[in-house]
């Protein structure tokens, strides 16, 4: 059902003219989970390895903020998205 989801939302978006086409919605599941679970899950050894400590608040908001920014240049149709 996400994948019918996605992929309705992106051929209205594609129809309006605010995304781009051709965006594979398994691809950009994909994305989208790799983005969330990847920090999460290696919390510990990332902020050992990149000497950040992304169990912080502030830390994770910017982490998911960057997120919203790549996909949203991922989908949207114009140079910027």
């Amino acid at each position: 059902p996400v994948i019918g989801m996605l992929s309705q939302l992106l051929g209205r978006g594609e129809r309006d003219g605010a995304f781009r086409s051709g965006i594979d919605p398994v691809e950009l599941y994909l994305i989208v989970a790799s983005l969330g679970y990847f920090v999460l899950s290696n919390q510990h050894t990332l902020s050992a390895v990149l000497g950040r400590d992304l169990h912080d608040a502030e830390v994770l908001e910017r982490h998911w903020r960057t997120s919203v920014q790549v996909v949203r240049r991922y989908v949207c149709a114009g140079p910027e998205g």
